[in-house]
């Protein structure tokens, strides 16, 4: 991840496509690089490739709630 960072993230969309995945979830900073390449960097190159034939869920952040478990 750390060497094709954004690109990767494509890359892994059409392995998971291959697999038989319909949607690809793409996080803000993709591969946790740190301050290498800007947050959104992976989302700019997700736009560029629109027909991979899976669709992008693009996500912002998560978290984990304990109250809700």
């Amino acid at each position: 991840m750390e060497y094709a960072r954004p690109r990767e993230a494509v890359h892994h969309a059409i392995v998971r496509k291959n697999f038989g995945c319909t949607y690809f979830i793409v996080r803000r900073d993709h591969a946790c690089i740190g301050d290498y390449y800007k947050p959104y960097e992976a989302w700019d190159t997700f736009r560029e490739f629109l027909d991979l034939g899976t669709t992008p869920l693009l996500i912002r952040g998560s978290f984990y709630c304990g109250k809700c478990d």
